[in-house]
Formats: C-alpha cells, sequence, structure tokens
C-alpha cells in the first residue's frame, strides 16, 4: 500500500530554512514532543497523531495553512518510505539539512541527527519507527506488534531507525515528515526616505521601474533601501547617489535577490556626498560605475599613491577611479576667474557577505 502525499504547499506561513531560493522544494521533519505507544497495527491512528503534534506550533509547522504531516514508521502493511514519502532535501526546524532526496533518507547514513522537535528544540530520546534504516517495516517487529523495532535521536547510522526492540505497550516519540513544500516567492522591500527623484519618499512597489534617472540625495539627505528579494529597475538611465552639492545620499541592497539595475552609469557622491552598501548577496549591475564622480583624477595624483582596487562595473575600460578635478581658470558649472571651484564629492562603496 502506498499512500499518496498531498500537492506541494506554497504558503509562507511555515519554516523556510536559510538560503532556500524561491521554487525551491524540501521537506521539514521533526520528533514530536508528545509520546504515545506502538500498538496499533493501523498507519492512520500514527498520522493523526503526528499531525496533532504539528498542529501545536503551527507557526513552524504550517498546519494552519493546510500543511500535511505523516509519520516516519512502518506497520505490517505500509513502510515508512511509502507513507512519508521525500521527494526533496530534508530540513529540521533549526535550518539543518538532514537528506538531499529520497536516497539519501534511506541510505542508512543520515546527514545530520533528527533530534528537534516542533518547537525547534533539541530531543534525545528513543522513537518508535517499527522500521529498517532503508525504510521498510522490519519483519516480526513492525508497530502493532508486541515488541517494535525502535531508533534513536542521537544517532546519524542505521541506528537512528532501528536501534532497540521495545515493548509496543511503552511511550515513545514518532519520527515526522511534511508533504513536500514549496519555498514561496517573497516580497520583497523598497524603501525611500528623504530627497530622492523621483519621489514621493515611501514604501514603493516591488519591482519599482523607476523609467528616469535615480537620485538619491538630490540636493539634501536621502536613502534608498532595497531588501529581501526587492528590485530597483533604472532601466537605461543613471544612478545617482549624492548628486547635489553637500547633499548625502545613501543606498542599501541587502538579502539574495535584491538588486538594483542601472543600463547607465551609477554615481556614488556626484557633486556630494554618496554612500553604496551591498550586502548578503545583494546586487548593484551599471555600464560604469564611479566612486567620487567629481574628484580629482589620476593626473592630479601620483601613480604609485593610487589604489589598486577600484569599483567594477560592466563597462569596458572597467572601474575608473576619481580623486577630485583639478582646474585651472574656467570651472565647470559656469564657475571661473577668482571664485572658489566646485566642492569636492566623495564617495564610498562597502561590500560585504557573500554575493
Amino acid at each position: 500500500m502506498v499512500v499518496c502525499m498531498a500537492p506541494a504547499v506554497t504558503s509562507a506561513s511555515f519554516f523556510v530554512p536559510t538560503g532556500l531560493p524561491s521554487g525551491e522544494m524540501c521537506h521539514l521533519a521533526f520528533v514530536t514532543q508528545n509520546e504515545r505507544d506502538a500498538t496499533s497495527s493501523s498507519i492512520a491512528d500514527y498520522n493523526a497523531f503526528v499531525q496533532d503534534q504539528a498542529a501545536l506550533n503551527p507557526s513552524l509547522t504550517g498546519t494552519d495553512m493546510g500543511v500535511m504531516y505523516n509519520a516516519i514508521a512502518s506497520t505490517s502493511s505500509v513502510h515508512a518510505r511509502d507513507n512519508a514519502l521525500v521527494e526533496a532535501s530534508v530540513y529540521l526546524f533549526d535550518g539543518t539539512k538532514i537528506a538531499d532526496g529520497f536516497d539519501d533518507m534511506w541510505d542508512g547514513d543520515l546527514d545530520a541527527m533528527l533530534n528537534v522537535n516542533q518547537y525547534a528544540g533539541m530531543i534525545t530520546d528513543i522513537v518508535w519507527t517499527g522500521s529498517s534504516s532503508s525504510g521498510y517495516g522490519w519483519i516480526g517487529k513492525p508497530l502493532g506488534n508486541t515488541s517494535v523495532v525502535a531508533g534513536a535521536t542521537d544517532e546519524l547510522g542505521y541506528k537512528w531507525m532501528a536501534g532497540i526492540s521495545w515493548h509496543s505497550d511503552t511511550s515513545s516519540p514518532f519520527y515526522r515528515l511534511s508533504q513536500k513544500l514549496t519555498v514561496p516567492a517573497v516580497s520583497g522591500t523598497v524603501t525611500t526616505t528623504g530627497d530622492v527623484d523621483p519621489g514621493p519618499a515611501g514604501t514603493q512597489e516591488d519591482p519599482w521601474k523607476v523609467g528616469t534617472t535615480l537620485t538619491v540625495g538630490k540636493l539634501g539627505v536621502g536613502t534608498l533601501s532595497i531588501f529581501d528579494g526587492g528590485v530597483v529597475d533604472s532601466g537605461s538611465y543613471y544612478g545617482r547617489i549624492g548628486e547635489g552639492v553637500d547633499s548625502t545620499g545613501e543606498a542599501t541592497i541587502s538579502g539574495p535577490g535584491s538588486h538594483w539595475t542601472n543600463l547607465g552609469d551609477i554615481d556614488v557622491g556626484y557633486h556630494g556626498h554618496g554612500t553604496l552598501k551591498i550586502e548578503a548577496g545583494g546586487m548593484v549591475s551599471n555600464t560604469y560605475g564611479y566612486i567620487g564622480a567629481h574628484l580629482t583624477r589620476e593626473e592630479s595624483r601620483p601613480e604609485e599613491s593610487r589604489p589598486e582596487d577600484c569599483y567594477e562595473n560592466m563597462g569596458d575600460d572597467g572601474a575608473e577611479c576619481g580623486y577630485g578635478y583639478e582646474y585651472e581658470g574656467e570651472y565647470p558649472n559656469g564657475y571661473g576667474g577668482e571664485q572658489e571651484p566646485p566642492k569636492l564629492s566623495t564617495g564610498i562603496a562597502i561590500v560585504t557577505g557573500a554575493g
């Protein structure tokens, strides 16, 4: 007899292991906090027990959104490998992966111990299985017999499923496995504050297709924050952080999938002061990038004093480093003669984490 699992659930209301991308399939496994005997020969009784256990903490298990759980256990008529069908990687509620899939689950050697309950707490105990480590019912000792095979939560090898024979009227926990789950698409967040053009500042749509040059800190102070997979697309236009003299802009792009795209240039400190932070897998794409767009260039700074590494981008010339223009006579924006030159801009780019 094969017990079919329900269709994959895509709701966000269950624990999602860190790092799994949207659309990835997974299972969640855990050990029941509470216990029962192993005297019944009906697998339905054990499936109902573990489902009730999962429902004790729906914020992790997702039972309030319809996520179903089955016992990783065998009776004389149903094998554990069929009752708890593994179709994807298997994770615990602390984010630990214990198996890559069906074959890995039943090869007699877990990747990590199955020792976490529905509250993400660690459990060390004997667990009813009625099964071998290959997932087949143990002949003569499945659930429902007087003597039943049990596993141990502190074992990785075959003993995780079959380490001891136990009297079936004794109470012990059970392993349980969720149906196949699909990691949902998480809506990212795109937020602007202060002096940002185009405005108004606030929470923007995701993805935000700007359709023009995006300026963070045009004349005053402005910020752009892209988190949790949010996307900002400036199209073929520019991105400018700290555009006007004495303006201050800061852009933070953080988290896997978070992305700011500019097919034109990106200027971190155009005439003002700009900071670009790329964190934890975030990404910024552009054709040319300038860190301090109006600073003295290489001809005003000795070759040996220039840094080896600058901002990388997609332009043919690679990175461009600026250290402030030095002008004689005519100055940009109409300055000239005895007048003071424009104030120098400053730019900072900080990249941290993987990505």
